[in-house]
Parts: structure tokens; C-alpha cells; sequence
């Protein structure tokens, strides 16, 4: 390459730059005393290190050598130049500068004076051929130690230089985008791979490729297309760069001088193009294999992500993240199939449609079948807009700017699990590389899926054990509790029994003076005896008792009772009762009082709460594992329950209230009476957002109504009955006979079972009152002395006892057939008893 100045510049001077381009010698021109280059070869250039522009003309020494003042060049060629200055540097003290063998030859004007100074590095020795094999041997060596595309094609491109002269030289690659440039010499420093750029369908390119020789292009502007300035070249010169039969990119050079090229030139050029194809091939083969083993490498990690979770959003957040940077994806939608119902549905999807996106989503039926159609190909499926026409999801995609569309099924073991949709707004957004490596992914992700679902039936299991534990625990609870209970009742029910009786006693006969203070002792006894019996209910103590239970009917009658509380304390309560619901098989006051516990529960909360006061209460009905459930929902949108309090909140005798205004039992009563008829009942509770109480209950097939009972015989006149009463209790044996007496009755008192039997071996009595529970003999053993001695007297026994409560008290008296009467009663109720009694045949 030859540059000349722009100015000063003389006639035909290209024909000597021409000349000097081709002298096998590295030739330099200054002008003196400034040191601006006027003439400057390749091989100039190349001893320097300069880098190849077309501007090197006309500008100082100082500012394109390198290390031209710190070497102090100028110097060195005025004394090689027999140029003599007061600062001469002898050559001995410039070191390495002198191992560069540049000869200094002093160009003076008809006066003398120096004004030009020729710089030559001789290589008379070095002919083209050796020049030549040179830079083969450098490119060999450099193809063995360099693995960096764009440096070797540089390198070929430097060492071209050196055969084939030229001023601008090019080596044009091709992608999907296009041509671009991928390695140059002698262009601006602003031309590069990311700006210049020229159409696939370039037609000199194209026919350059189509060629098995070099090519040379006259003025073609589609050419010079690839270069920013403004080129005065004519000629370019073409080579297709071939590697095993493929052409994988063009070579380029050209030259400001007229049929510069020669054949020699263009096969010297062909053999430096077989290099660059080499090159590119190699630099193909390892840029795949590098990019092949970074897709292996990230499918590991991404192997390694995903089986390390058990959250299935998780597993597609860390696939979505490693994705990205392989490929464009703007879309991207993880579905699974649901083994029991067989439809698809949509677990993850990016991006969010909105910050409260809620997945698990089925797909239409349409949208199933066309997805399953194409995952039970078990291969990736790639799908373009043209493919689409009907789907609901093609269309959705297509709304959305998708251009290209994977399906890759997720097949686990020969089980189809699922699929991964990806999208991108690119076309041809899935090479075939790509999509063989997420194939691989499906594989590790079907594995995943499997971990994840495995991990989550087991904690469902855990889950349900805890919970089994948790209820085991609680029965046993209530159990030991219930026992305890059972005792405290049957002491609690003697004195109440005394206290009740006594009480209506002197109603009848106190002043009116004292009315007021005896109606007040027996609305306290009967309190206490409802207290005693919210236990027994509580400690599942009390015997079943079963009849068609209506839920609705149930729910209304309880509403209809706290109306007017429930508007007092500006409630509003909203009814969902879902028509027809079956019936089943429970004791209606008990299911009533569930009810009724709940409501007064969620309006004590609401009570104080300032904000809004409401209460909904629904009814529904469910399939379980083959058992239909009732399910009754009291929710109430109150302060909502403390954490900590929820696992406490069935516990008996566990209260929130201040003290006075709760037994803690209501809940604790709710959950006996549920479970007693092997129902469930829990809790839900956000704090500030009202708890909800579910109780479920299975639906029972009705019992048969049993046998009418007989009718009630009829009372025969009053008489005179001889009566004896066995009741350890002094008080209790006092208030029975004291209760009889005043009716005309001869009444005997007794405190044990012995003595009973002794009295009843010498008196006749028409009627036995006895207690179960005695010290000694009992009254059950009483019983069974009397069916052996006095069968006849069994049909004259009239139990009672504040012990009804244990188990083998009720055992006994369901097994005995005889009356019996629950401590503490009402004495108009017991007198009317013992008429029945007494009236019954013998």
C-alpha cells in the first residue's frame, strides 16, 4: 500500500508509489527537519508495527511510530544519515534499535541542504517464495498454539501483506442477519462487525461464494458498501473462502492502482483464503463444542437447582432464570397432569399476568386435546403462526406477539407428567441445538416434578398423621378428663339434689317475703345442674341419643332464638343454607347446641370489634372417599384469633375472656358433641380478618323408629303405699321422704344395701327408691339379691342416682329395664315418677 500527501505531491507519482510498493525492502520517506511521512510500503509498515490506514501521509513520525521519541529515532537516522547535530546519540547507545537494520540515505536540494531522508531495511535475500513460506510457517504454528477466530484471521491478514500488496484488505463472514466484516486492514477504525453490515441477498457476495476461483470486482458499489469512506479503488479482488466444499466467508482485498492484480497475486491470495477457511471451520467446530459443552455444564447446574427444591414454582423459577441466557424467551408455561381427573393443568407460568397471578390453572378441553395430541408424540414440537388457526392457547400466543412456539413434553419413566410451552417474539427462535438440549432438560425437569409431587404426598401424609396424633391425643384427653368429670358430677348432683328438692319444698310453704331469695336459690341449683351437664357433654358421658337430624332446620331454629340479640348488638348475619341437604342420624339438641355455642362464640367477638359486624353461616354437602359429609361453616368477620391460640382453642377450660365471662367449655362442648358423632370441626383465623369454624358431619342412614312404647298407664288414686328409701346421702333419703310423706306415703329410710335386705325380709313394700352408687352393697348388687329372693319386687325398684354419667351405671340400668331418675330432679317431675312406678302391674 502506497499513501500519498495530499499536498506537494507531483505527477505520476502513483506510478512510483506503485514501484515501491513492489521492492522486496521496507521503504520509508521523510521530509526534513520535521520528520512527516511522505512515502511509506507495506513492509514498511510491518517493520514498524503500524497499523494499516489510508491517512498515514502526511503526518509526523512521532505520532505513528511507536516509541519513536523514547528510542529517539530521529537521531539515529540523521547519523546513519552522516547528518551530524550537537545532540547526537552515537548508534552503539540506542540497544535494540540498532538489530532493526534501517540504512538512512540523505536526499539534499541544489544548495546542499538536507531536506529528505530515505529510510530502507534491505531484505534483498528474501525472495517472494521465501516470503511466502514464511508466513505459512507463522500461520501452521499459529493454527497449533491459537484457538481465537478473529486473532488468527488478523494474523493471516498481516502476514498477506507481505505477498500480496494491497490498501485495504476484508474478510466477510455470513450469519442469519446477513453479511458483515469479521477480521480487516486498512479500514477506519469506526468500521466493525456491529455497524457495517449488507444484506444476505448482496448479489457480488453471492455470485464471489458461487465462484471456485478469485474474482475480480470492478467499482462495485454493493462492495464498497462494507466500508464507511468513500473508496477511490477500481479494482477489488474476491476470493470464496472454501473448507471441505463449503464456503464459509469471502477474502476482499483491493488496491488504488489500475489491473493491479496479477494471477500470480490472485493464487497467492487463494492460498491465504484457504487459510482464513481453516480457520473459520475451526473456529466453527470449537465454538460449537464450547457451546455444546456450556449447554451440557448448564444443564447440570440447572439438573442440580431444580432436584434440590420440592416447591414446584420454585423448580420453573429456576429454570425460567437459567433459560434466559440461551434463549430469547418472553413466554413460558409449565402444565401438568393431574392423574385422578386427567386434565391438564398450568402449575407455573412467566411472566405473571399480574402481581396476583394464581396458577394452577385448567386448560379448556380444546386446548387439552391440542396439547396432549402434540406431548404424545414425546419429541419437542416447534410451531410457527402458520400453524395455528383454532386453538384458544395458539391464539392467545399469537395475541401476545409470540413468532415461535416450543412444546417439549415431560415424559417420567414412559408417563407422560406434562409439558414446558416456551415462547419467544423472535422468529426462529429455537435452533436445533437448542432444542435438543432442552429435551435433555425434561428429562431432569420429569424428575424433578416426580421429587417434588413425591415430597408433597408425603408431607400430606405427615401431615394427616399429625393430625390423626394430635385428635388421638385430644381423645384421650377428653377421656381422662371425662372420668374425672364423671366423678366430680355424681358428688356435685347429691348436694344439688338436696339443695333443688328442698328449695321447691319451701316455695310451697315459705312466706312471699322469702319467695324472691328461694326463687333465686333454685334458679342457681338448676345452673348448676346445666354446668354439670355442658360437662357430661363435654367428657362425651352422657348417653347418645339418635333421631333425623334437619342441619337447615337445625341452623334456622337456633337464628330464629338470637334474632333479636344478634340485632342488639348490630349484627348483621347472613344466611347461604344450600337447599335439599340430606339428613342424617344425631340428637337434634345436640346438634343444635354445636350451633348455637358457635354464634354466641362469633358474637362475643364482635361485641367490642369496631369494625364491620357480620356473620355468615353456610350449609353444603360433599363427597369424600365414598361417604357423603354435611359441612356447616360459621364465619364471622371479627379481631380473628392469635396464632398461638389456635392450636388451644378446643382445649377445655381455655378462655380469652376476662374472668367472669367464660367457662372456656363452648368449644370444648362443640368439639365432644362433633366427634362424638364421628364428625370433624377446626378453625381458621387470620388476626383483623374474623375466624372461620367448619364442622363436618357424615351423613348416616336414619335408624328405624323404635317400637312405639307402650301407652302410659294411667295413674291409679292415691293410696296408702308403703315405700323404702336407700340412699347413703342422708339429705337426698330426706328429701325423697320428705316428699312422699306429704302425699300420703309410709316412708322408710335405710343408708345401705345390707340393711335394705333385711327390712325387705320382714316388711312388705310396694315400691324401692335406691342410689347405684353406696358403700357396701350397691345397688346394683341390691338388685340382683332381690331377683333371686324377691323377683317380684324388680318391677317395684325405681333407681336413682347421680352416677348415669359412668359407663357401667348406664350399662346396668339399660340391662336392669327399670325406671330410673337423674340426680338432681325437679320434685314434681320425681312424684310424678313414682306414680308411674306404682301404677305399672307387678
Amino acid at each position: 500500500m502506497v499513501c500519498s500527501p495530499s499536498y506537494d505531491q507531483p505527477d505520476g507519482t502513483d506510478l512510483l508509489y506503485d514501484v515501491i510498493d513492489h521492492i522486496p525492502a521496507g521503504i520509508l520517506v521523510v521530509s526534513l527537519p520535521e520528520f512527516r511521512i511522505l512515502a511509506i510500503n507495506v513492509r514498511a509498515c510491518v517493520r514498524f508495527g503500524i497499523p494499516i490506514a489510508a491517512h498515514i501521509t502526511g503526518r509526523l513520525c512521532s505520532e505513528v511510530i511507536p516509541r519513536f521519541a523514547e528510542d529517539r529515532l530521529d537521531e539515529l537516522w540523521l547519523s546513519t544519515a552522516g547528518i551530524q547535530t550537537d545532540n547526537a546519540t552515537p548508534p552503539t547507545e540506542v540497544g535494540s534499535v540498532l538489530t532493526r537494520r534501517w540504512n538512512a540515505y540523505a536526499v539534499c536540494d541544489p544548495s546542499g541542504r538536507a531536506v529528505r531522508l530515505l529510510l530502507v531495511w534491505f531484505e534483498a535475500s528474501v525472495t517472494p517464495e521465501h516470503q511466502f513460506a514464511s508466513s505459512a510457517q507463522q500461520i501452521t504454528r499459529a493454527l497449533i498454539s491459537i484457538l481465537d477466530r478473529d486473532q488468527l484471521l488478523d494474523l493471516i491478514l498481516e502476514q498477506l501483506h507481505g505477498v500480496v500488496a494491497y490498501n485495504r484488505a476484508m474478510v466477510v463472514l455470513r450469519d442469519e442477519d446477513g453479511y458483515y466484516i469479521a477480521a480487516s486492514r486498512g479500514l477506519p477504525v469506526h468500521d466493525n462487525r456491529a455497524t457495517k453490515r449488507v444484506p444476505a441477498t448482496n448479489r457480488v457476495l453471492n455470485q464471489i461464494e458461487a465462484a471456485y476461483e478469485p474474482v475480480i470486482v470492478r467499482g462495485e458499489l454493493e462492495v464498497e458498501a462494507l466500508c464507511s469512506a468513500q473508496s477511490d479503488a477500481h479494482i477489488w479482488l474476491g476470493v470464496p473462502l472454501r473448507a471441505q466444499g463449503d464456503v464459509v466467508g469471502i477474502l476482499l482485498l483491493t488496491n488504488r492502482s489500475s489491473n493491479r492484480y496479477t494471477r500470480a497475486d490472485a493464487a497467492q491470495a487463494q492460498a491465504f483464503a484457504a487459510y482464513a477457511a481453516l480457520v473459520v471451520r475451526n473456529a466453527e467446530l470449537y465454538y460449537r463444542a464450547r457451546e455444546q459443552s456450556a449447554r451440557l455444564a448448564l444443564v447440570n447446574r440447572i439438573a442440580r437447582m431444580i432436584t434440590a427444591t420440592h416447591d414446584l414454582h420454585a423448580i420453573f423459577a429456576h429454570l425460567i432464570e437459567h433459560l434466559h441466557g440461551v434463549v430469547p424467551l418472553d413466554i413460558a408455561e409449565l402444565a401438568l397432569f393431574d392423574p385422578a381427573t386427567r386434565r391438564l393443568t398450568m402449575i407455573a407460568r412467566h411472566p405473571p399476568v399480574s402481581a396476583t397471578d394464581v396458577t394452577n390453572v385448567d386448560y379448556s378441553s380444546e386446548d387439552a386435546l391440542f396439547l396432549q395430541r402434540l406431548i404424545d408424540q414425546r419429541q419437542p414440537r416447534l410451531l410457527s403462526p402458520d400453524d395455528v388457526a383454532a386453538s384458544e392457547i395458539q391464539h392467545r400466543l399469537i395475541c401476545a406477539g409470540i413468532r415461535s412456539c416450543l412444546i417439549v413434553p415431560i415424559v417420567d419413566e414412559g408417563h407422560t407428567s406434562g409439558a414446558l410451552l416456551l415462547g419467544s417474539h423472535r422468529t426462529h427462535a429455537f435452533p436445533a441445538i437448542e432444542i435438543r438440549m432442552l429435551a435433555d432438560l425434561a428429562q431432569h425437569l420429569a424428575v424433578a416434578i416426580q421429587n417434588a409431587q413425591l415430597h408433597q404426598a408425603r408431607e400430606k401424609a405427615l401431615a394427616d398423621l399429625r393430625l390423626a396424633q394430635q385428635r388421638l391425643i385430644q381423645s384421650e384427653r377428653l377421656t381422662a378428663v371425662g372420668e374425672l368429670v364423671a366423678g366430680v358430677a355424681h358428688e356435685l348432683n347429691n348436694p344439688l339434689t338436696a339443695v333443688l328438692g328442698f328449695a321447691n319444698i319451701l316455695q310451697q310453704t315459705a312466706p312471699t317475703e322469702y319467695q324472691h331469695d328461694l326463687a333465686m336459690i333454685v334458679e342457681s341449683a338448676i345452673r348448676a345442674r346445666r354446668i354439670v351437664q355442658n360437662l357430661l357433654t363435654f367428657a362425651r358421658q352422657r348417653q347418645v341419643h339418635r333421631e333425623e337430624v334437619d342441619l337447615n332446620l337445625a341452623v334456622r331454629q337456633v337464628l330464629s332464638l338470637l334474632a333479636y340479640h344478634m340485632r342488639t348488638h348490630h349484627i348483621v348475619v347472613e344466611e347461604r343454607l344450600k337447599p335439599n341437604l340430606p339428613l342424617t342420624t344425631a340428637d337434634t339438641t345436640a346438634i343444635k347446641q354445636v350451633v348455637l355455642n358457635l354464634l354466641n362464640n362469633a358474637q362475643q367477638a364482635l361485641a367490642s370489634w369496631h369494625g364491620e359486624r357480620r356473620i355468615l353461616i353456610s350449609t353444603d354437602s360433599e363427597w369424600r372417599n365414598g361417604q357423603e359429609w354435611l359441612i356447616l361453616r360459621i364465619s364471622d368477620t371479627g379481631p380473628g384469633i392469635a396464632p398461638e391460640h389456635l392450636p388451644l382453642i378446643f382445649e377445655p377450660f381455655f378462655t380469652t375472656k376476662p374472668v367472669g365471662e367464660g367457662t372456656g367449655l363452648g368449644l370444648s362442648i362443640c368439639y365432644g358433641i362433633v366427634t362424638q358423632y364421628h364428625g370433624h370441626i377446626h378453625v381458621d383465623s387470620v388476626v383483623g380478618s374474623g375466624a372461620s369454624f367448619t364442622v363436618e358431619l357424615p351423613v348416616q342412614a336414619c335408624l328405624e323408629s323404635d317400637a312405639a312404647g307402650s301407652a302410659p298407664t294411667a295413674v291409679q288414686p292415691e293410696r296408702q303405699y308403703h315405700v323404702l328409701v336407700i340412699d347413703d346421702e342422708a339429705a337426698i333419703a330426706e328429701l325423697i321422704a320428705r316428699l312422699l310423706r306429704e302425699r300420703g306415703y309410709t316412708v322408710d329410710i335405710c343408708r345401705d344395701g345390707a340393711t335394705a335386705l333385711d327390712r325387705i325380709n320382714r316388711t312388705a313394700y310396694d315400691l324401692l327408691i335406691c342410689d347405684v352408687r353406696m358403700p357396701g352393697m350397691s345397688g346394683d348388687e341390691l338388685f340382683a339379691n332381690l331377683s333371686q329372693r324377691a323377683p317380684h319386687l324388680t318391677r317395684r325398684v325405681l333407681f336413682v342416682s347421680g352416677d348415669t354419667a359412668s359407663c357401667s351405671t348406664r350399662e346396668f340400668l339399660e340391662r336392669s329395664g327399670v325406671r330410673y331418675v337423674e340426680k338432681p330432679f325437679d320434685a314434681a317431675e320425681f312424684v310424678t315418677i313414682v306414680r308411674q312406678v306404682l301404677a305399672e302391674p307387678s
